[in-house]
């Protein structure tokens, strides 16, 4: 007699992981258990792992995994499972878990591989909740293989994203998605972890907006591997030479290949030619050849950041984002030379630049602080670093050198932490960007809702609700007011059994006062999990002279001055005194 647990896997659909109906196809999903596997040799539909994970139906494949749609049986929650499958090393018949190795030398390179996939699973588990990477909960190994236990996310590939807007977009909107992966790969970048499989199919846009890098670690060059395995591992057009090179130097430098490459893709509709054409013979049409309508500052760090010869492209990731986002000079025109990628050594990967829209890595909220102690705290300190942000039009003899360049400012205060990061350019344009950041388990009593947060702090207040796209929340640690109004913007399913199911989806609502203008966001879903946002900028004006500093608002007001002091010799660092103190620190090259 069956289990009460097998009674529980035999009754999900492995298509969408809901109760399944009678009959072999499945009401909700309309998947059919009767046809054929997607992909012959993938794991048979609700094999279970370490007694806790249903396999479903495949998701997607690739030359080195398969990853699943999955359940926790205990969590009761939808999970995303990848397996390490290497096809060119592997092999495996539809009815058997096990794998089988082709050869004594491909178990060699699969064991080694094997390694690498769950080392890199431990890594990345410490990026979870990161905004522009998707979660890794576990790692495990079994079946003579290892598998990766991932947050499952709705929405779609930046793949399909292009194929619904005819196969391109403007330069505009190709290097918004981008910003958030170029901080993800930049802080993995940091760790030691490479990526070597950015593509259209790896980058994924949620239905709540957010974009999120897909498959670390999915590209591995095994030693000695055969040529004719090399398609397998390497997609057309986004690797670079030293991908196929069994002894090739691979660095960060190789991701900003694939993601310039990417960006390409989406701004002319066409695959780059493969890097190794073009390394006997370089005749990679410029996107403004195409037709594309794009500056020259623009195409010159794109072409330079395609560069064959991996010496000449952007080192880092971040040197790539500095110079694709700094602002063109008021005064200065970037000469318009034939646009041949390999003189594109005009543009300097060392420039300082505009930063991206979202903070690299923000730091999680502490939520366990009222919101007159948050306001009035944060609000003095907030004066100083909301001040230092978007753009200012002075000119370079306002601005004493030492300021130009990239920082960054940390502060926690009563718990409250935060991360501003900004650009100052020779020219003082300012621009900057801050984010609160929390995530969590929401639960209602009543009329009330409460809070808490992975970092084990709290946040309660009251709800109501105006109609069933708008509420009204009290309790977050706005610095505006008592209440918030919000609106829903992306329905979620139903609520299970943590609470008020309206109140499941995404809600955006906004702040706007002397200090702070932003946009807040809280996203709740069907299993009870939140998440809170709030992205705020504001302008002001810095000025310098022999030492001193002034902040000022828009309208010519004092908001603070004081003295400046250069630390550590090397002008690495920069400290502000006055009726608020900050240390600026880079962060990035200056």
């Amino acid at each position: 007699m069956p289990t009460p647990r097998q009674k529980e896997i035999d009754s999900l659909c492995p298509g969408c992981m809901k109760q399944r109906s009678e009959g072999p196809v499945c009401s909700h999903c309309g998947f059919d258990e009767n046809a054929p596997p997607s992909v012959p040799y993938a794991l048979p539909p609700r094999t279970i792992l370490q007694n806790q994970y249903v396999i479903g139906r495949v998701l997607g494949c690739g030359g080195f995994g398969i990853t699943y749609l999955g359940w926790d049986l205990n969590l009761n929650l939808k999970l995303a499972i990848k397996e390490y499958f290497p096809s060119q090393l592997v092999s495996r018949d539809g009815a058997s878990k096990s794998i089988s190795v082709h050869s004594q030398e491909a178990k060699e390179q699969f064991q080694v591989g094997l390694a690498k996939f769950l080392e890199e699973g431990r890594t990345l588990a410490r990026f979870q909740g990161h905004p522009g990477i998707v979660s890794v909960n576990s790692y495990l190994a079994e079946n003579y293989t290892g598998y990766l236990v991932m947050n499952y996310v709705e929405g779609t590939t930046f793949k399909e994203y292009l194929e619904q807007r005819g196969g391109k977009i403007p330069i505009a909107v190709a290097t918004r998605v981008m910003m958030p992966v170029m901080d993800a790969l930049s802080e993995v970048h940091a760790v030691g972890i490479l990526h070597r499989d950015i593509s259209p199919d790896n980058i994924y846009i949620t239905s709540s907006g957010q974009v999120k890098l897909l498959d670390f670690g999915a590209a591995r060059v095994a030693p000695n591997l055969s040529q004719q395995n090399l398609s397998v591992i390497f997609k057309p057009g986004f690797a670079p030479p030293e991908q196929y090179m069994s002894e090739g130097r691979q660095g960060p430098w190789t991701d900003v290949y694939a993601l310039a490459a990417t960006i390409y893709r989406a701004i002319t509709g066409q695959l780059p030619s493969q890097s190794v054409e073009r390394f006997y013979k370089d005749e990679l049409p410029t996107p403004s050849a195409l037709g594309v309508e794009i500056s020259d500052r623009e195409e010159s760090v794109l072409m330079k950041a395609l560069a064959v010869d991996f010496s000449k492209r952007f080192q880092t990731m971040r040197e790539f984002q500095n110079a694709l986002f700094l602002p063109d000079p008021p005064h200065a025109e970037i000469p318009r030379t034939n646009r041949d990628p390999r003189d594109s050594d005009s543009t300097t990967g060392n420039a300082k630049s505009k930063p991206s829209e979202k903070v690299s890595n923000p730091e999680r909220l502490s939520l366990k602080v009222s919101k007159k102690t948050l306001g009035l705290v944060i609000g003095g300190v907030a004066l100083l670093l909301f001040a230092l942000s978007h753009l200012w039009t002075g000119t370079s003899s306002d601005l004493d050198p030492i300021f130009v360049g990239n920082w960054v400012a940390r502060q926690t205060i009563s718990g409250a932490k935060r991360e501003l990061n900004f650009q100052i350019s020779p020219s003082g344009q300012i621009v900057a960007t801050s984010q609160f950041r929390d995530t969590g388990l929401i639960s209602i009593t009543g009329n009330e809702w409460h809070f808490s947060s992975e970092s084990q702090n709290t946040l309660k207040g009251k709800y109501r609700f105006h109609d069933g796209g708008s509420a009204d929340f009290e309790g977050l640690p706005q610095l505006t007011s008592e209440t918030v109004s919000m609106t829903k913007s992306m329905p979620h399913a139903s609520a299970r059994d943590w609470g008020d199911e309206t109140l499941v989806g995404d809600w955006n609502g906004n702040a706007d006062d002397e200090l702070l203008t932003g946009k807040w966001s809280i996203s709740i879903l069907d299993n009870g999990e939140a998440t809170f946002i709030l992205d705020s900028k504001s302008t002001r004006q810095l000025t310098t002279k022999d030492g001193q500093w002034e902040l000022r608002q828009e309208n010519g007001t004092l908001v603070d001055s004081g003295k400046y002091t250069v630390l550590d010799g090397a002008s690495k660092r920069i400290l502000l005194r006055g009726k608020h103190q900050l240390t600026l620190e880079p962060s990035g090259p200056r």
